[in-house]
Protein backbone atom coordinates (compact mmCIF):
# COMPACT_ATOMS: atom_id res chain seq x y z
CA UNK A 1 0.00 0.00 0.00
CA UNK A 2 1.45 3.33 -1.02
CA UNK A 3 0.50 6.79 -2.12
CA UNK A 4 0.51 7.34 -5.82
CA UNK A 5 0.58 10.21 -8.14
CA UNK A 6 -1.55 10.43 -11.21
CA UNK A 7 1.45 10.27 -13.50
CA UNK A 8 2.79 7.03 -11.90
CA UNK A 9 2.16 3.97 -14.12
CA UNK A 10 0.52 0.88 -12.58
CA UNK A 11 2.06 -1.66 -14.94
CA UNK A 12 5.08 -2.32 -12.72
CA UNK A 13 2.88 -2.67 -9.63
CA UNK A 14 0.61 -5.07 -11.50
CA UNK A 15 3.54 -7.24 -12.58
CA UNK A 16 4.95 -7.35 -9.04
CA UNK A 17 1.57 -8.20 -7.52
CA UNK A 18 1.02 -10.90 -10.17
CA UNK A 19 4.36 -12.54 -9.31
CA UNK A 20 3.69 -12.35 -5.57
CA UNK A 21 0.14 -13.67 -6.00
CA UNK A 22 1.41 -16.55 -8.13
CA UNK A 23 3.95 -17.57 -5.47
CA UNK A 24 1.34 -17.36 -2.73
CA UNK A 25 -1.17 -19.32 -4.82
CA UNK A 26 1.32 -22.14 -5.39
CA UNK A 27 2.12 -22.31 -1.68
CA UNK A 28 -1.58 -22.32 -0.74
CA UNK A 29 -2.33 -24.97 -3.35
CA UNK A 30 0.47 -27.25 -2.13
CA UNK A 31 -0.59 -26.79 1.47
CA UNK A 32 -4.22 -27.50 0.65
CA UNK A 33 -3.26 -30.63 -1.30
CA UNK A 34 -1.11 -31.85 1.59
CA UNK A 35 -3.95 -31.31 4.07
CA UNK A 36 -6.37 -33.16 1.81
CA UNK A 37 -3.97 -36.10 1.50
CA UNK A 38 -3.44 -36.24 5.25
CA UNK A 39 -7.20 -36.13 5.84
CA UNK A 40 -7.73 -38.89 3.27
CA UNK A 41 -5.04 -41.04 4.89
CA UNK A 42 -6.59 -40.56 8.31
CA UNK A 43 -10.00 -41.55 7.01
CA UNK A 44 -8.53 -44.61 5.31
CA UNK A 45 -6.66 -45.53 8.48
CA UNK A 46 -9.84 -45.24 10.55
CA UNK A 47 -11.75 -47.30 7.99
CA UNK A 48 -9.12 -50.04 8.00
CA UNK A 49 -8.96 -50.11 11.78
CA UNK A 50 -12.74 -50.42 11.94
CA UNK A 51 -12.61 -53.16 9.33
CA UNK A 52 -9.98 -55.01 11.34
CA UNK A 53 -12.03 -54.65 14.52
CA UNK A 54 -15.15 -55.97 12.84
CA UNK A 55 -13.49 -58.44 10.48
CA UNK A 56 -13.45 -61.27 12.98
CA UNK A 57 -14.76 -61.14 16.51
CA UNK A 58 -16.20 -64.26 18.11
CA UNK A 59 -19.79 -63.78 19.21
CA UNK A 60 -19.05 -65.30 22.63
CA UNK A 61 -16.14 -62.96 23.44
CA UNK A 62 -15.96 -59.29 24.37
CA UNK A 63 -13.18 -56.73 24.41
CA UNK A 64 -11.66 -54.51 21.75
CA UNK A 65 -8.22 -53.75 23.20
CA UNK A 66 -5.06 -54.40 21.25
CA UNK A 67 -4.42 -57.56 23.26
CA UNK A 68 -7.88 -58.94 22.51
CA UNK A 69 -7.49 -58.04 18.84
CA UNK A 70 -4.33 -60.16 18.85
CA UNK A 71 -6.30 -63.06 20.37
CA UNK A 72 -9.01 -62.67 17.71
CA UNK A 73 -6.38 -62.64 14.95
CA UNK A 74 -4.82 -65.84 16.31
CA UNK A 75 -8.24 -67.51 16.46
CA UNK A 76 -9.03 -66.45 12.89
CA UNK A 77 -5.70 -67.71 11.59
CA UNK A 78 -6.07 -71.21 13.03
CA UNK A 79 -9.87 -71.70 13.08
CA UNK A 80 -10.22 -73.03 9.53
CA UNK A 81 -7.34 -75.46 9.93
CA UNK A 82 -7.60 -79.05 11.13
CA UNK A 83 -4.45 -78.76 13.19
CA UNK A 84 -4.43 -79.66 16.86
CA UNK A 85 -4.46 -76.57 19.08
CA UNK A 86 -3.02 -76.00 22.55
CA UNK A 87 -4.51 -73.06 24.48
CA UNK A 88 -2.43 -71.91 27.44
CA UNK A 89 -3.31 -69.51 30.22
CA UNK A 90 -4.21 -69.17 33.85
CA UNK A 91 -7.51 -70.45 35.21
CA UNK A 92 -10.38 -68.12 34.47
CA UNK A 93 -8.95 -66.30 31.45
CA UNK A 94 -11.44 -67.85 29.03
CA UNK A 95 -9.63 -70.79 27.41
CA UNK A 96 -12.93 -72.62 26.85
CA UNK A 97 -14.34 -69.52 25.12
CA UNK A 98 -11.39 -69.60 22.75
CA UNK A 99 -12.00 -73.31 22.10
CA UNK A 100 -15.68 -72.58 21.32
CA UNK A 101 -14.66 -69.76 18.99
CA UNK A 102 -12.23 -72.05 17.15
CA UNK A 103 -14.98 -74.63 16.68
CA UNK A 104 -17.57 -72.06 15.53
CA UNK A 105 -15.12 -70.58 13.05
CA UNK A 106 -14.21 -73.94 11.54
CA UNK A 107 -15.83 -76.06 8.81
CA UNK A 108 -16.89 -78.40 11.66
CA UNK A 109 -19.11 -75.78 13.28
CA UNK A 110 -22.31 -77.70 12.53
CA UNK A 111 -20.97 -80.91 14.06
CA UNK A 112 -20.50 -81.89 17.69
CA UNK A 113 -18.37 -79.94 20.17
CA UNK A 114 -17.50 -82.40 22.95
CA UNK A 115 -15.79 -81.31 26.16
CA UNK A 116 -13.72 -83.41 28.57
CA UNK A 117 -12.16 -82.10 31.76
CA UNK A 118 -9.10 -84.28 32.19
CA UNK A 119 -8.48 -83.02 35.72
CA UNK A 120 -11.95 -84.11 36.88
CA UNK A 121 -11.58 -87.75 35.80
CA UNK A 122 -9.50 -90.34 37.67
CA UNK A 123 -6.91 -92.33 35.73
CA UNK A 124 -9.01 -95.49 36.10
CA UNK A 125 -11.80 -94.19 33.86
CA UNK A 126 -10.14 -91.55 31.67
CA UNK A 127 -9.35 -94.07 28.91
CA UNK A 128 -12.91 -95.38 28.98
CA UNK A 129 -14.21 -91.81 28.73
CA UNK A 130 -11.98 -90.97 25.80
CA UNK A 131 -12.02 -94.22 23.83
CA UNK A 132 -15.08 -96.06 25.14
CA UNK A 133 -15.27 -99.66 26.34
CA UNK A 134 -16.71 -103.00 25.34
CA UNK A 135 -19.24 -104.92 27.36
CA UNK A 136 -17.51 -106.83 30.16
CA UNK A 137 -14.22 -104.96 29.75
CA UNK A 138 -14.17 -104.35 33.52
CA UNK A 139 -16.43 -104.62 36.53
CA UNK A 140 -19.52 -102.54 35.91
CA UNK A 141 -19.17 -102.49 32.13
CA UNK A 142 -22.62 -103.97 31.49
CA UNK A 143 -22.87 -102.60 27.95
CA UNK A 144 -20.74 -101.24 25.17
CA UNK A 145 -20.14 -97.54 25.55
CA UNK A 146 -18.83 -95.08 22.98
CA UNK A 147 -16.00 -92.80 24.00
CA UNK A 148 -15.73 -89.07 23.46
CA UNK A 149 -13.68 -89.54 20.31
CA UNK A 150 -16.48 -91.55 18.69
CA UNK A 151 -19.12 -89.09 19.87
CA UNK A 152 -17.14 -86.17 18.47
CA UNK A 153 -16.50 -87.85 15.11
CA UNK A 154 -16.65 -85.20 12.40
CA UNK A 155 -16.57 -82.44 15.00
CA UNK A 156 -14.29 -81.07 17.69
CA UNK A 157 -13.06 -82.61 20.93
CA UNK A 158 -11.97 -80.16 23.63
CA UNK A 159 -9.64 -81.65 26.24
CA UNK A 160 -9.46 -79.19 29.10
CA UNK A 161 -6.59 -79.33 31.62
CA UNK A 162 -4.60 -81.63 29.34
CA UNK A 163 -1.60 -81.11 31.62
CA UNK A 164 -3.25 -83.30 34.25
CA UNK A 165 -3.49 -86.33 31.96
CA UNK A 166 -1.43 -89.29 33.19
CA UNK A 167 1.64 -90.35 31.15
CA UNK A 168 0.02 -93.69 30.24
CA UNK A 169 -3.05 -91.94 28.87
CA UNK A 170 -0.81 -89.47 27.04
CA UNK A 171 0.77 -92.33 25.08
CA UNK A 172 -2.62 -93.55 23.86
CA UNK A 173 -3.73 -90.00 23.09
CA UNK A 174 -0.57 -89.46 21.07
CA UNK A 175 -1.47 -92.43 18.89
CA UNK A 176 -4.88 -90.94 18.14
CA UNK A 177 -3.31 -87.61 17.24
CA UNK A 178 -0.78 -89.27 14.95
CA UNK A 179 -2.74 -92.14 13.40
CA UNK A 180 -6.37 -91.06 13.93
CA UNK A 181 -7.22 -94.53 15.24
CA UNK A 182 -7.83 -96.21 18.59
CA UNK A 183 -9.40 -99.25 20.30
CA UNK A 184 -12.10 -99.28 22.93
CA UNK A 185 -11.07 -100.54 26.36
CA UNK A 186 -11.42 -104.33 26.24
CA UNK A 187 -11.86 -104.32 22.47
CA UNK A 188 -9.69 -105.52 19.61
CA UNK A 189 -11.22 -103.72 16.64
CA UNK A 190 -9.32 -100.65 15.50
CA UNK A 191 -11.61 -97.67 15.03
CA UNK A 192 -10.82 -94.59 12.99
CA UNK A 193 -12.04 -91.11 13.81
CA UNK A 194 -12.18 -87.73 12.11
CA UNK A 195 -11.86 -85.42 15.08
CA UNK A 196 -10.15 -82.10 15.57
CA UNK A 197 -8.55 -81.95 19.00
CA UNK A 198 -8.33 -78.68 20.92
CA UNK A 199 -6.59 -78.78 24.27
CA UNK A 200 -6.09 -76.33 27.11
CA UNK A 201 -3.98 -76.19 30.24
CA UNK A 202 -3.09 -73.83 33.06
CA UNK A 203 -0.10 -75.95 34.06
CA UNK A 204 3.57 -75.18 33.44
CA UNK A 205 4.19 -77.91 30.85
CA UNK A 206 7.92 -77.22 30.55
CA UNK A 207 8.32 -77.76 34.29
CA UNK A 208 6.26 -80.96 34.17
CA UNK A 209 8.49 -82.23 31.35
CA UNK A 210 11.59 -81.55 33.40
CA UNK A 211 10.03 -83.45 36.30
CA UNK A 212 9.21 -86.40 34.05
CA UNK A 213 5.46 -85.98 34.52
Amino acid sequence: ERLTRQEDPFEHDLQMLTIVASVIAQAVSLRQTAHERIAALRQENERLQEQIRNHFKPANMIGSSGVMQSVYNHIEQVATSNTTVLIRGESGVGKELVAHALHKGSPRSLRAFVKVNCAALPDSIIESELFGHEKGAFTGAIAMRKGRFEIADGGTLFLDEIGDLSPSSQVKLLRVLQEREFERVGGQATLRCNVRVITATSRDLEKLIEEGR
